[in-house]
């Protein structure tokens, strides 16, 4: 397998950057954080919070590059912490939006003038899916996450998580027609 400068100078950096040399971290920033931003963004869909993110996952690779065994693995391994840096940032934002519907429905039902709401057949129909089709559905359909992040989420393949939203889409079909 042949490497490309880039791949070497990579290296070299994260030798220097394993013995101390603050500089070398520095370069390696700059080398790699456009790719990790790209891949943040593509992750989050957030401009801002993949930005959180990726200096998150910096503030780690300083942290740990003493770690790092091999330099060649360096990308692979910085993406990876990316990655985790990116679903926590998920699951904070998951939380948020939770926490937020939670103070509105408390919200709504102190008000005294507010109107009963009248339970959806939908919402009904995903709480009778097993839970790992109820978990995709709602991620996707409610909280609005991409297969991708549902993915990572619930670590599990793509594929997998499209295949759940198939079966369940297929479970829910006959459930709402009896309903409605």
């Amino acid at each position: 397998m042949t490497r490309t400068k880039s791949q070497i100078l990579s290296e070299f950096l994260v030798l220097q950057a394993q013995a101390g040399d603050t500089d070398a971290l520095g370069q390696l920033v700059n080398i790699w954080s456009g790719r990790m931003l790209a891949r943040a963004i593509h992750l989050i869909g957030d401009r801002e919070a993949a930005q959180d993110a990726a200096q998150e996952a910096w503030i780690g690779i300083a942290r740990s590059i003493r770690s790092l065994r091999d330099p060649a693995l360096f990308g692979p391994w910085a993406m990876r912490i990316i990655q985790y840096k990116c679903a926590d940032a998920i699951r904070a934002m998951i939380r948020d939006r939770k926490l937020k519907r939670s103070y509105a429905h408390e919200s709504q039902i102190l008000n005294e003038h507010a109107e009963p709401a009248d339970p959806a057949p939908v919402r009904t129909a995903i709480l009778l899916l097993a839970p790992k089709y109820r978990d995709v559905v709602i991620l996707y359909y409610m909280d609005g996450c991409s297969t991708e992040t549902i993915a990572i989420l619930l670590d599990i393949p793509v594929s997998t998580v499209k295949t759940r939203l198939r079966r369940a889409r297929a479970q829910l079909k006959p459930i709402i027609e009896r309903t409605e």
